[in-house]
């Protein structure tokens, strides 16, 4: 290994610990324990997203810890299996499809996604720039 690329692995694995070093400050300062949960009491968007804002830009709590975890995301939302929108414990993390999230969150108020309405809802959630779909 050249000593160029040993200096480039030590200055990416350097940032790496930096940013899971902040990420477990922030979560320190802003969460409170529930039971098995941690819950953000931080900045959230529309009440159901945790969120930090760093150098004017959002960072969402629970993507940024399932990235930091090494987890490749791409299009995928990441999701509490506790259903409680606040918990950031990294034990109830879970990435799902957006179709997934969707079938979810429908299933979860009580309706159907075999009606026109319903459908009509999905595909705005899909079009739209929400939490939901980054």
């Amino acid at each position: 290994m050249t000593p160029e690329l040993q200096s480039l692995y030590l200055r990416l694995f350097i940032d790496l610990l930096a940013k899971r070093l902040f990420l477990a400050e922030k979560l320190e300062q802003h969460c409170e324990e529930q039971g098995d949960c941690m819950v953000w009491s931080g900045p959230m968007v529309q009440r159901k997203f945790p969120v930090l804002n760093v150098e004017r830009k959002k960072l969402y709590v629970k993507r940024h810890a399932m990235e930091l975890m090494g987890r490749r995301l791409g299009k995928q939302v990441v999701t509490s299996s506790c259903e409680n929108q606040a918990c950031v414990n990294p034990d109830h993390l879970v990435v799902v499809s957006r179709k997934r999230m969707i079938h979810l969150t429908v299933a979860a108020h009580g309706g159907t996604l075999n009606t026109p309405a319903s459908k009509a809802k999905i595909a705005a959630s899909l079009r739209s720039k929400s939490p939901l779909t980054q």
